[in-house]
């Protein structure tokens, strides 16, 4: 059966890398739609710096392919890892690729083989989670907290000011007062800390966006 593929990637050798395995495996793969319709859309691969999307296709029934940029990749810890139906390191052969998208157009997930034992790490870390690192946000202010969701979530200060609509100058301020008030040496921690619990925390509208 032929299935139509979208495929969203920053960068076009791994774009035609995915274009040219999928389209090999008989499918046909089209570009991410930004604002468009999605009907006929059977799954979705996408890099880890777009899981914020993934919503936008599971929500739909869309199976989200995410691809990880190795075991160091921050979006580990972003709770939209768990929207997805299978992980692949960004360096997988081709096979890995098609073996992802038959496993997720046929119900089940897939995860590459170079991720099993990371994946056990994670999950020991989340399991390990304090409820405290939560309850730590209500020492922030309603701005930080929107700052906090998304620098969590492995989004840069260019793309907190972009989405907050606040100069990079004042999120680096925030971001700032937040290591400060949270006792966190630096933004890593603050992911890895932050990054799983947040997914029981009320999203910001504007996050939306």
């Amino acid at each position: 059966m032929s299935y139509k593929v979208m495929v969203s990637t920053s960068c076009s050798a791994l774009n035609r890398r995915i274009h040219h395995a999928t389209e090999s495996a008989g499918w046909t793969a089209v570009p991410a739609v930004i604002n468009g319709e999605l009907s006929g859309i059977a799954a979705a691969v996408v890099e880890s710096d777009q899981l914020y999307e993934a919503t936008r296709y599971t929500d739909r029934g869309i199976p989200v392919i995410g691809i990880m940029y190795g075991t160091d990749d921050p979006m580990w810890h972003a709770p939209e890892i768990r929207e997805l139906s299978g992980l692949v390191d960004r360096d997988d052969m081709d096979s890995e690729y098609t073996a992802a998208l038959r496993s997720a157009l046929g119900g089940r997930s897939h995860v590459s083989q170079e991720f099993a034992a990371h994946i056990i790490s994670v999950i020991a870390s989340r399991n390990a989670l304090s409820t405290t690192d939560c309850t730590d946000l209500e020492r922030l202010s309603a701005r930080e907290r929107e700052v906090v969701e998304l620098a969590a979530r492995g989004a840069d200060n260019a793309e907190i000011s972009a989405t907050l609509k606040i100069e990079v100058s004042t999120v680096k301020f925030h971001i700032s007062n937040i290591l400060r008030k949270l006792e966190f040496r630096d933004r890593t921690e603050l992911i890895v800390r932050l990054g799983v619990g947040l997914a029981s925390v009320a999203r910001p509208e504007k996050a939306r966006a």
